[in-house]
C-alpha cells in the first residue's frame, strides 16, 4: 500500500458566518469555508506556512477577519498599512502614549470580535483543528467518528491553537510599545516586523503566549458544535477524494 501523506494544518480564519481551515495536501492547500450554509472547497497552489503569511493576517485587522481568502486578507493588510503610514511620525512617541496607543486598538480588536460573535467561531475553528491534527496523528481513530462521539471531541479540545495569529498580533504590540518610544515611527515599524520574523515558529513561546488568545474565543453554542462535526466530516471525505485522484 503507498505511503499517504499526512495533511498538514496551515492556518485558518473566522468571522460572524463561519471558519475557514487552510490545509496543505501534496503540492496543493485546500482552503475549507465552513459554516451553516455548508461546506465550500477552494483549491490554491501550497502556501508556504511562514511568517510573512502571518503579517498579512495580523496586518489585515477587523477588515481581513471578514475576509478568509488569503488574497483579500493581503489587499486588506496593504489597505491598513498603507492607512498606518498618514500616523508616521519623525520622532519617538513617548512611551505611556505607545502603551495607551496599542492597548486601545487591542481592546478595539477584542470588542470587536465580541459584538459580531467571531469569538465563538474563532474558538470551533481551533478545535476543529485540533480534532484533525489528532485524528491525523492517530490519537483520535477514524472508527470512532460518529456525530455524537465528534461532538464530544470537539467540545474537549482547546479553543486555543499554537499557530493562531492573535499570538502575532501580542508580539508586535509588545515590540512596537518599546520601539516606538525609542524610534521614529518608520524605523520602529520595521522593526516591530522584524521581531515577528525572528520569534516566528519558537514553538515554546507560541506555548508561553497562549493565554494571550482568551479574550479572542468564547465557547461556540451547541448548533455551532454541529456545523463544526459536518465540516470535520466533509475535511476528511474531501482529503479522502483528493488522496485518491493524486492516486490514479
Amino acid at each position: 500500500m503507498p505511503h499517504q501523506e499526512t495533511p498538514e494544518f496551515l492556518g485558518g480564519a473566522a468571522n460572524e458566518h463561519g471558519f475557514s481551515l487552510q490545509i496543505a495536501l501534496g503540492n496543493k492547500t485546500l482552503v475549507f469555508h465552513i459554516s451553516p450554509k455548508g461546506l465550500r472547497v477552494e483549491t490554491l497552489p501550497r502556501l508556504p506556512h511562514t511568517w510573512w503569511g502571518e503579517v498579512i493576517r495580523i496586518f489585515s485587522g477587523p477588515l481581513g477577519l471578514l475576509i478568509p481568502h488569503p488574497t483579500g486578507k493581503a489587499l486588506a493588510a496593504l489597505f491598513n498599512i498603507a492607512l498606518s503610514l498618514f500616523f508616521f511620525q519623525d520622532k519617538p512617541m513617548p512611551f505611556h502614549k505607545t502603551i495607551l496607543a496599542f492597548g486601545i486598538s487591542y481592546a478595539l480588536a477584542v470588542l470587536f470580535l465580541r459584538i459580531t460573535g467571531v469569538v465563538r467561531w474563532h474558538a470551533l475553528e481551533h478545535k476543529s483543528a485540533h480534532v484533525l491534527e489528532d485524528i491525523w496523528r492517530g490519537r483520535l481513530a477514524l472508527s470512532d467518528l460518529s456525530e455524537d462521539n465528534l461532538v464530544q471531541a470537539l467540545k474537549k479540545a482547546s479553543p486555543l491553537h499554537p499557530w493562531c495569529g492573535s499570538l502575532y498580533m501580542v508580539i508586535f504590540i509588545f515590540a512596537a510599545s518599546v520601539l516606538f518610544s525609542l524610534l521614529p515611527s518608520g524605523p520602529a515599524f520595521l522593526g516591530s516586523l522584524v521581531a515577528i520574523c525572528f520569534l516566528w515558529g519558537i514553538e515554546p513561546l507560541n506555548r508561553l503566549l497562549l493565554p494571550a488568545q482568551i479574550p479572542f474565543v468564547a465557547e461556540p453554542r451547541e448548533e455551532q458544535y454541529r456545523v463544526g462535526v459536518r465540516g470535520v466530516l466533509g475535511i476528511l471525505e474531501e482529503l479522502q477524494k483528493q488522496r485518491a485522484l493524486e492516486a490514479d
